[in-house]
């Protein structure tokens, strides 16, 4: 019985150790306590044992990653959500990313590979996420109405912390048109997948600039 369990759910337990570890390395390298995402990404994960609907409707199987139809969409919105990110830091964020020694890249990989793949996890399934619930994405106006209110709400807090009025404009309207691209994305798939692919891939102009210590003002 208990061999058929862990046969079934190995997954789960290996995305829970994922998301514990990858909290592990927050604490020690970015000194935070418990983010609001890692409970998100916790109570999703415990979830999937159960026949809660929401995980079904949530598409999050990888064998979407099989549907070659899937990557005409992926691998161009990588590239130029990237290039344009690396534009908007450049000319309207501005700041620097210093990197002087070799356990600062270790960390930033760190960052990048485990701690945002938990935050961006659970920033997908808190403002997308219900637009795959199955009453929402086969009505067309309001999958449309709420598709438009999640990019809202997720460019106004994306672009909140910026000081210059300009920036905020530019980075939230990018941030808006993208949070629509990304719902309608996920509904044409059927899954959160393509949303969190991309953009947890929109952090790689972040290392490529830390990796050449590019100074952007």
């Amino acid at each position: 019985m208990i061999i058929k369990h862990f046969e079934k759910y190995y997954k789960n337990y290996l995305l829970i150790l994922f998301v514990i570890g990858s909290y592990i390395l927050n604490t020690i390298y970015r000194k935070r306590g418990l983010d609001v995402y890692y409970i998100i990404a916790l109570i999703i994960i415990i979830l999937g044992f159960t026949k809660f609907t929401l995980i079904k409707d949530l598409g999050l199987s990888f064998a979407i990653l099989k549907n070659k139809k899937l990557y005409i969409f992926l691998i161009p919105t990588v590239i130029l959500s990237n290039i344009l990110l690396f534009l908007i830091r450049k000319y309207f964020i501005g700041g620097e990313i210093e990197v002087e020694t070799n356990e600062s890249i270790f960390k930033l990989i760190l960052v990048f590979l485990f701690l945002n793949s938990v935050r961006i996890f659970g920033e997908e399934i808190l403002f997308r996420g219900f637009l795959l619930v199955k009453d929402f994405k086969t009505d067309y106006l309001l999958f449309w109405k709420l598709n438009i209110g999640q990019a809202l709400f997720f460019s106004l807090i994306h672009s909140l912390f910026n000081d210059d009025l300009t920036s905020k404009i530019v980075l939230g309207s990018f941030t808006f048109i993208s949070s629509i691209y990304f719902g309608w994305l996920n509904r044409k798939f059927d899954s959160l997948l393509p949303s969190w692919i991309i953009h947890w891939m929109n952090g790689i102009q972040i290392l490529i600039i830390a990796y050449f210590n590019i100074y952007l003002y």
